[in-house]
């Protein structure tokens, strides 16, 4: 097994991909793992702790660090082809959505809104990050945000800067620290460029 810096390079390292079982033995008997979404650095699966082919829920918080994993099956459940609107519909169900992921999510799938709100702070940019993390196709749609308004011309533009400003001060939804004064003043500055 190869690994990689992050959960997703070590799975692209290994040629594992969305709807892979992989099986590993951290010395207790073996457990699976579905993989159901890949993120940039991350990914979510769901577990079969007893290799019995019972999946419990989809999990984040998974790491591949502890054990030795191999491929052992694909599986051919919904997860392997799930559409931009069923992960978008799944994204959406779960809850803690802004106005302004939802937006961008919308956009993507080519949908009319009938609110057009840009992130105008950190907390409204960290909602488009986790969507981007758990989507990140909707990127291909930047351009197409883009054309929503002044406001999401500007943000998507300067994407890379905001992401990077926000990440290094707060980290990946707030994990650093539960605010972002210089992205804030950022997204202030170039709202100010009218």
């Amino acid at each position: 097994m190869l690994r990689g810096k992050t959960e997703k390079e070590t799975l692209d390292l290994n040629g594992w991909g969305v709807g892979d079982v992989l099986e590993g033995d951290e010395g207790h008997g073996p457990s699976r793992i579905l993989i159901t979404t890949i993120g940039e650095e991350l990914f979510l699966g769901k577990w079969d702790y007893k290799c019995d082919g019972e999946y419990g829920e989809e999990s984040g918080r998974i790491t591949l660090a502890f054990r030795n994993w191999k491929k052992v099956e694909q599986c051919d459940e919904a997860h392997k082809d799930k559409t931009l609107e069923r992960k978008i519909l799944e994204r959406m169900a779960l809850g803690s959505t802004g106005l302004c992921d939802e937006a961008m999510a919308y956009c993507a799938l080519n949908l009319r809104l009938s609110q057009i709100r840009a992130p105008h702070d950190p907390c409204d940019f960290n909602r488009c990050l986790i969507l981007l993390y758990y989507i990140p196709e909707i990127r291909i749609s930047f351009p197409k945000i883009a054309c929503l308004s002044v406001d999401w011309r500007r943000v998507i533009t300067n994407w890379d800067i905001l992401e990077k400003s926000f990440l290094n001060e707060a980290g990946f939804d707030f994990s650093k620290r539960r605010n972002a004064p210089i992205t804030y003043q950022l997204m202030k500055d170039l709202r100010a460029k009218r």
